[in-house]
């Protein structure tokens, strides 16, 4: 970790050196959409973002658009774009450090703190997580000195698929394409997910197929009874420890299938007794036969003693609806919070917060 975050700063320092210093006509290309348009006098020209010509570009297993009228470099197998001024690079590296959701947060504040120890009169100015179709990225703006002058730097990190990228834009100054840069992010795509979202159900469907396959249906007895009191449109499917409820709901709107849901999920838990057989139980909702959502429990003894995770949300319309009630109904027993309380506990007992 400590090598990556060295290796990372030394990246970060020398893009900006490289990108700014070089020349534009040193291995630089504009692309066929802007060459048509821009000649040498006119390279310079501020793009029109309010007319958002875009060329795509891959790094790794992202796909991301970036305003054509940009030239673009390629060094050391690093992706650089020239707006008016500065300099944008896009970095992937190799890195199969385990990350966990849990890790995540921690990992990504390492390399932050890495960037800031190895530059020269850093001031940061803001620092947020986002998310990424799902990944979370940190981004981080911040100023620092390269060769006497100042730069104002804008970084996105996040991990996926054992790469780390590393999204970068730095000016002089003080950063005049943030509208772009936001452009940029929003059109990253990953590879495995450029589908359209009928290829998306249909391939979970056929995952959620093949494990019901290798699951034995359970048709009768008391457990089978209580949960069937609950609600009698649950399939229940088992395989030695772990218990699978495929819970039908007739379409009514996303709040109220998504509110249902997690009621039922409170009753089946807290009326049947899971517990005597299975430790993992999870959860689907389907609505109209359509796969929504996957809630699991693991390390489960009890409605009030388990481990959650948070659900995968196919479908957006669900999404937000799916991961409020989650938070309201499992924020306790979520590995995420488990995992924070821990480290909190181990930095109050050991006094590292001094």
């Amino acid at each position: 970790m400590k090598k990556l975050v060295l290796m990372l700063t030394f990246f970060v320092c020398c893009f900006i050196l490289y990108g700014c210093d070089a020349s534009p006509r040193d291995n630089v290309h504009n692309t066929p959409q802007a060459s048509s348009v821009v000649n040498e006098s006119t390279e310079s020209q501020v793009p029109d973002i309010s007319i958002p010509v875009t060329t795509d570009y891959e790094s790794g297993d992202i796909e991301y658009k970036v305003p054509s009228n940009w030239s673009m470099a390629v060094k050391d197998d690093k992706n650089y774009f020239y707006p008016p001024s500065g300099v944008l690079m896009v970095i992937c590296t190799k890195d199969t450090t385990n990350i966990s959701d849990s890790t995540e947060e921690l990992y990504l504040t390492s390399i932050k703190e890495g960037v800031s120890e190895g530059s020269s009169n850093f001031m940061e100015i803001s620092s947020d997580y986002i998310e990424i179709f799902d990944v979370k990225a940190l981004d981080f703006i911040y100023f620092q000195d390269l060769n006497d002058v100042t730069y104002q730097t804008r970084a996105v990190f996040f991990m996926y698929n054992e790469n780390l990228y590393q999204i970068l834009l730095a000016q002089p100054d003080e950063i005049s394409e943030n509208t772009a840069f936001d452009e940029i992010i929003s059109s990253i795509v990953f590879k495995d997910t450029n589908k359209s979202l009928d290829d998306i159900f249909s391939d979970i469907e056929s995952e959620a197929d093949k494990i019901t396959d290798s699951m034995i249906e359970i048709k009768s007895g008391v457990l089978y009874d209580s949960i069937k009191s609950v609600n009698q449109d649950i399939l229940l499917l088992e395989s030695d420890d772990s218990l699978m409820l495929n819970i039908f709901l007739n379409s009514s709107t996303p709040a109220a299938d998504s509110d249902l849901f997690f009621s039922l999920v409170e009753k089946v838990c807290t009326e049947a007794d899971l517990e005597s057989v299975y430790s993992k139980v999870s959860f689907a909702l389907y609505v109209d036969k359509k796969y929504i959502t996957l809630l699991s429990y693991s390390d489960y003894n009890n409605s009030d003693d388990y481990t959650s995770f948070k659900p995968l949300v196919i479908d957006d319309t669900y999404k937000d609806f799916i991961n409020d009630l989650y938070y309201e109904y499992n924020n306790e027993h979520d590995i995420d919070k488990k995992y924070d309380d821990s480290i909190n506990e181990i930095i109050d007992k050991y006094g590292l917060n001094k």
